[in-house]
């Protein structure tokens, strides 16, 4: 049953093929064990030690035509990898040499060749229980090894499988994929890749986080039809060990991000494999099933592998532990397509091997398959994997497989291949260079030129690496071959022939520049002119940047832009000036001074102090903090590090007092939170008999206290209040007078007389009236304080009466009409006597007629207050008795 899967059938077709039953197989190939009639050589012992297990051979094809092969042997507790190879296409092999072999276990290996570089490649485990790192081994001679690690692995790692990109020259990288446990059911999968062929490498890791199994992988790589370079890993897992769901894994540029897994077939119960066509035409993959089956699944054009596709089937025979190859291993041409070769145990042990177009599209494109291994044969069941590759014959590829065999009651290993041999003919290829001695290739062995190879007609591989190096800053660059053709190129040997590969030689400009930022180092063609360039300023730790300042070396010059003449390697050194940056953080901006500064110099910064805030808020400098402390605003620094200084700012708030008349205190700017004390001076003068009395504060503090404390956090305003205030005074000639003082504007105010009658001199004086304000004679009166008032009391005689007051008057009058006269007559003649000079009146002598009862003495009225007594009457003069 054949079934074409294709992305409108992957839904409920695909579940890892779990929809898909597998057919029942057939009894067997029909094709008896051994040799001959099997159209495959004589099984052929590779490495045959009875004091030793030889087991875990992995094979590939050198792109010379030759075998490499790699593989584990020793006794248990102390194994060793080892590397072997042949160049009469597998008929005999080299002595083993040690690739790996020191106290610890190396098993498991894997080994490709890069077919441009020539270097071979062996990874391993370091151990087979507890922590296995795994490691890489190169050779560029096959007798020194470099190692390498390629993973640490704290963890029990296993069966890392190393392969080679083909196509990229120099550029070609290197993958190891293998699986870690981290326990029973969790296992991941990982790929390592390494850009410098082999030194050095860094991975990825499928897996990390979920407790699942990623097991077995196996790898494959291939140049596109679209031109991407796609690296494929094909692993069992699950959700429990060993896992039976098939995985595809592919990166789509060289191994640096990968896609997401893809679940694709179900029913895979041993190691899976996987292999592309050289040319990008397909992908073939092949595992075991339950009962034991060969399926495979073949994907044409494989770009985007997130859904099953393309054809799968069983093979028409039973079979287990099948391995995978194509035609072109060890080629560096991508054009190669040719076929697919599959090997795996039939029910009887035995290995049978098929072969399908890389174009297959059924079970009718295998071949009939053949078994491969000798009636004598004994593959181990204990250690089943095996190992194929390709290799080419005169333009015809064969395939050529090893494996673990047992016949000898040991573990061994055995070779075989198809047995269409070809000898070495009497043909010499001659290549030589232009200078001489460069090294050139053939059929992937280099040589120093001159150099003649021996070889068979047919196609091979003429190349040359490039450039080539010379003396110290000299070097040599393919130009052309002879034949005209690529610097790697196929020629067609049908006799002695002779080719020259000429080089151009270069000179290197070396620029030495600490910090980076130039342009222009390289290789020129002798006497080109070249072009430096200096990139200023250069960034450097954070905080620090370097300034161009000049060349030197076979170049003096302070542009940042100069030329020079190749006419040998040339060394130049870029020169910079160190600079610093000052960094000044303020919160309220204000500062100057920040910027970049040579080095050792010194930076002055200075801030703006106060810096205004909101209504009513502003900031106030305080310190610098940092790389500098102090409390000056204008500071300075030594730049010979970066440096940060932060401007430190106090907030204040506006305290404003309002106040109508003056006479408060306390107002201005405040640090937040401060506690300030606030007063108002009472009584406030306001002009003549006005003033003003503090009556309370108002506003975001109220209080009827003239001192109070304010707590600073926020802008506060206060109102000062007054009362206006107005001074009544009282005047009396006699007596006693209430009611003077200072009044509230537009209160009303009592006055009031002790008595209304006073005796005095004489006489009883009596209360007339009020002058002033205030109405009646009672004494007492009340006043509007609208304005500042004077009050004065007003007095007059109080007028005898009846018949003794008559009488007197009547006597009183004459008495002092009679005394005028006297006094008029002393007047005239004391003037007379002294010649009418002035007599002066004597003090005490009066001058005024005595008053009458209508008319009252004379006032000399005395402000009065309650603290002061009123002045006494003036006694008025004796009058005539009565």
């Amino acid at each position: 049953m054949t079934m074409l899967v294709v992305l409108s059938l992957a839904t409920g077709l695909f579940v890892g093929l779990a929809a898909w039953t597998p057919r029942a197989a057939g009894s067997g190939s029909g094709h008896p064990l051994g040799d001959p009639g099997s159209g495959w050589i004589p099984d052929v012992p590779v490495e045959f030690d009875a004091a030793q297990s030889e087991r875990n051979a992995a094979i590939t094809t050198a792109a010379n035509g030759d075998l490499y092969m790699a593989f584990e042997t020793g006794v248990s507790g102390s194994r060793g990898i080892y590397f072997t190879s042949s160049s009469d296409q597998g008929q005999t092999w080299g002595v083993p040499v040690g690739v790996a072999d020191g106290p610890s276990n190396e098993v498991n290996p894997s080994i490709s060749q890069d077919p441009f570089s020539g270097r071979v490649f062996v990874a391993y485990a370091l151990g087979n229980s507890g922590a296995t790192p795994i490691h890489d081994a190169y050779s560029d001679d096959l007798v020194t090894w470099t190692d390498r690690t390629v993973l640490p692995c704290g963890v029990l790692c296993i069966r890392p499988r190393v392969v080679s990109e083909y196509w990229n020259g120099t550029n070609n990288v290197v993958y190891v994929a293998l699986s870690g446990t981290l326990s029973a059911n969790d296992w991941n999968m990982a790929v390592a890749r390494s850009l410098d062929h082999g030194d050095t490498w860094t991975w990825y890791e499928s897996g990390l986080g979920p407790a699942d199994v990623r097991y077995q992988p196996d790898i494959a790589v291939q140049k596109g039809f679209d031109g991407a370079d796609r690296v494929f890993v094909f692993y069992r897992g699950g959700p429990v060990f060993p896992g039976t769901t098939g995985y595809l894994e592919w990166s789509q540029n060289h191994g640096q991000t990968w896609a997401p897994r893809a679940s694709w077939l179900t029913n895979v119960t041993a190691a899976p494999s996987i292999a592309a066509a050289h040319d990008g035409t397909s992908l073939l993959l092949a595992y075991n099933t339950n009962p034991p089956q060969v399926a495979w699944v073949h994907i044409p054009d494989p770009k985007d592998l997130s859904l099953p596709q393309g054809t799968m089937d069983v093979l028409p025979m039973n079979g287990t532990q099948p391995a995978l190859t194509a035609d072109g291993i060890g080629s560096t041409i991508p054009a190669i397509g040719g076929s697919y070769s599959l090997i795996a145990h039939d029910p009887t042990g035995a290995i049978f091997e098929v072969a399908a177009p890389v174009t297959m599209t059924s079970n009718a494109d295998w071949s009939a398959p053949q078994i491969i291994t000798d009636s004598a044969a004994v593959p181990s069941s204990a250690w089943p994997e095996m190992t194929i590759t390709t290799q080419s014959r005169n333009g015809t590829w064969f395939p050529a497989a090893a494996w673990t065999d047992d016949r000898a009651g040991n573990d061994d290993i055995y070779y075989s291949t198809s047995n269409a041999f070809t000898g070495v003919g009497p043909i010499n290829v001659t290549i030589d260079t232009v200078p001489s001695g460069q090294r050139v290739t053939l059929d992937g062995a280099t040589r120093f030129a001159p150099a003649t190879y021996s070889v068979s007609a047919g196609f091979h591989t003429i190349s040359t690496p490039s450039p080539q190096p010379g003396a110290p800053g000299w070097r040599y660059a393919f130009a052309s071959w002879s034949d005209g053709g690529a610097i790697s190129h196929v020629i067609n040997v049908t006799a002695n022939v002779s080719y020259v590969a000429t080089f151009g030689t270069q000179v290197l400009l070396t620029i030495n520049s600490a910090p980076g930022g130039v342009s222009g180092a390289g290789w020129y063609n002798l006497n080109a002119v070249a072009t430096i360039q200096a990139t200023s300023p250069q960034p450097g730790a954070p905080g620090t940047q370097y300034l161009f300042s000049s060349w030197s070396g076979d170049v003096v010059s302070g542009a940042l832009s100069v030329t020079v003449t190749m006419d040998a390697p040339k060394t130049v050194n870029a020169n910079w000036q160190t600079q610093y940056m000052l960094t000044l953080n303020s919160a309220r901006g204000a500062v100057t001074g920040a910027g970049w500064y040579n080095d050792g110099t010194v930076a002055t910064m200075t801030v703006q102090t106060p810096q205004a805030g909101g209504t009513g808020t502003r900031y106030r400098f305080t310190t610098w903090s940092g790389d500098v402390n102090s409390v000056l605003t204008t500071a300075t620094v030594t730049m010979n590090s970066p440096k940060v200084v932060t401007a430190n700012w106090a907030t204040q708030f506006l305290l404003t007092l309002n106040s109508a008349h003056g006479g408060v205190s306390g107002a201005g700017w405040y640090d937040q939170g401060m506690r300030v004390t606030i007063f108002a001076t009472t009584p406030q003068s306001g002009g003549a008999g006005t003033r003003y009395d503090f009556s309370g504060w108002t506003g975001d503090n109220t209080s009827p206290a003239p001192s109070i404390i304010v707590t600073m956090d926020a802008p506060r305003t206060l109102l000062a209040n007054w009362q206006t205030m107005y001074l009544l005074t009282v005047n009396t000639t006699y007596g006693r007078a209430t009611g003077a003082g200072w009044y509230a504007a537009g209160s009303t105010a009592t006055v009031a007389l002790n008595a209304t009658e006073i005796p005095s001199g004489g006489a009883t004086w009596q209360f007339a009236g009020w002058s002033g304000g205030g109405s009646g004679t009672s004494g007492t009166t009340t006043v509007i304080m609208d304005g500042p008032k004077t009050m004065v009391a007003m007095w007059q005689v109080k007028p005898f009466s009846g018949p003794v007051g008559t009488l007197f008057l009547g006597l009183l009058l004459p008495i002092i009409l009679l005394v005028a006269i006297l006094l008029v007559v002393l007047f005239w003649m004391r003037r007379k006597k002294k010649g009418s000079q002035y007599l002066p009146m004597q003090p005490g002598q009066p001058m005024a007629a005595p008053p009458t009862m209508q008319q009252a003495p004379p006032m000399n009225p005395q402000p009065w207050t309650p603290e002061t007594p009123p002045p006494a009457p003036a006694e008025p003069p004796a009058g005539p008795p009565s």
